[in-house]
């Protein structure tokens, strides 16, 4: 940010959308993770299948279990996946990274995967500071009576 509070960089693939009602009653929000993940350890990725032949998503929903291989630039958030198949995973640009265990899943990234190159994630983790900062000015934008700072140990939903 520069001293008129204009964004003059960008490190990350990330947005938040506000939406005005649930989009299904039945779908619970995830949280975001409360810990970074570590080498080792498995996540799942949630993408849609890429076609090479027409150059199209095939309009399925698929999901991978990936482990993390490492960080590419822990400070950005870069987590590099231990996938091979890079051609596998083309479309799952932008498709939720979860973390599964005891109790519901959480959000530890968002799949950068799908142009080919390696297969990453950016870690929601490193973020979650920007994240509350942007749900508490949503909040204000949108009422106009103040809401309080959103929880990001509760949910985004």
């Amino acid at each position: 940010m520069d001293t008129r509070n204009v964004v003059v960089t960008s490190e990350a693939d990330l947005a938040l959308i506000f939406l005005e009602g649930s989009v299904e009653e039945n779908v619970p929000p995830i949280p975001l993770a409360k810990e970074e993940v570590r080498a080792g350890e498995s996540m799942t990725v949630v993408g849609h299948g890429y076609l090479e032949d027409t150059g199209g998503l095939d309009g399925r929903r698929r999901f991978s279990r990936e482990t993390v291989a490492g960080f590419l630039d822990p400070d950005k958030g870069r987590i590099l996946l231990g996938s091979s198949d890079l051609h596998a995973y083309r479309g799952d640009t932008g498709g939720p990274c979860l973390r599964e265990g005891a109790g519901s899943p959480a959000l530890v990234g968002i799949s950068s995967r799908g142009l080919g190159k390696e297969p990453t994630c950016t870690s929601t983790f490193v973020y979650r500071e920007w994240l509350a900062q942007e749900m508490e000015l949503a909040s204000k934008a949108d009422s106009p009576e103040p809401r309080g700072t959103p929880s990001l140990d509760a949910a985004v939903p």
